[in-house]
């Protein structure tokens, strides 16, 4: 005798999927590296970030003007291409604005309002990041005859020739700033 409820089709259970045994090992490592990491003390962990983390340069130069509108460029005594903006590289724990205004302090002798970021830049890709500040000096430039053994003022065409191509990024992203 067939019982009405053997007459159903069975209903079989999906068999789970077949995981290849590079892909089980992988889930089994990362399972036993998330929990070695939860073991670590904090102070490790930071460690380990900083190791795998890149490396970032960042420095800082400052978009001077004068009352023309003409633009400060620093002659710099250890660049292979002297002319340049004031600037510098930006110490540990130290803020973008105050780094630039203790650069100027140090290479032109003079106090400055850092004003807005301008614009900003890497190179190469991801290896150093420019930070381009408005700033304003208060008083006349003093070389230091250390790093900067010359200024002066110049137009927008003469900062292209002086500066060349890598120039045309910063000086459109000032004049842009100027037009607004």
């Amino acid at each position: 005798m067939i019982n009405a409820l053997d007459s159903s089709p069975q209903q079989q259970t999906p068999k789970p999927p077949i995981i290849p045994i590079r892909a089980r090992m992988r889930r089994m490592a990362h399972g036993r590296l998330v929990d070695l990491w939860r073991r670590l003390p904090s102070r490790l962990k930071r460690l380990a970030l900083r190791l795998r983390m890149s490396r970032v340069s960042v420095g800082v130069c400052a978009l001077a003007q004068d009352e023309q509108g003409r633009l400060l460029v620093a002659h710099h005594t250890y660049r292979k291409y002297p002319w340049g903006l004031p600037g510098g590289l930006i110490g540990r724990g130290e803020h973008p604005e105050e780094a630039l205004a203790r650069e100027l302090r140090e290479e032109l002798g003079v106090e400055a309002s850092i004003g807005a970021l301008v614009h900003a830049e890497t190179w190469p890709p991801g290896q150093h990041l420019t930070l381009y500040y408005a700033a304003i000096l208060h008083g006349t430039p003093v070389v230091d005859g250390i790093e900067i053994d010359g200024y002066r003022y110049v137009t927008t065409d003469e900062a292209r020739k002086l500066l060349g191509p890598a120039a045309d990024r910063w000086l459109a992203a000032l004049s842009a700033r100027r037009a607004s």
